[in-house]
């Protein structure tokens, strides 16, 4: 592969572990409020843009942003090992997303 496709899958590698779970932690937080906040504390709803906002503020504040310092040096094959990584988790967010929403109905 030469530098130029690299630098290409690079990038999409880090676009997508970046944008895929930050608007997925956005529907996330909207379909838990929802769920759990909104029929206990009687609080009104949260939109999806609220919610990912409300994400986006929480990134800014409490992560540790160091690994894009610009100094990191990417490795291909470690990069896609995460990607691995993050699609195997965000599946398991979706199939707990689904047993919180039937836990929401009383099934």
């Amino acid at each position: 592969m030469n530098n130029n496709s690299e630098l290409r899958l690079t990038l999409s590698v880090m676009i997508a572990e970046i944008l895929i779970p930050f608007f997925l932690k956005g529907l996330y937080l909207m379909l838990a409020w929802k769920w759990i906040v909104v029929p206990i504390f009687k609080v009104s709803q949260l939109s999806y843009w609220g919610a990912t906002g409300l994400n986006f503020m929480y990134v800014l504040i409490f992560k540790n942003h160091s690994k894009f310092d610009g100094s990191h040096v990417t490795d291909l094959g470690k990069e896609l090992k995460e990607l691995g990584n993050l699609i195997i988790v965000m599946t398991i967010e979706a199939v707990l997303i689904g047993v919180l929403w039937l836990v929401s109905l009383g099934i």
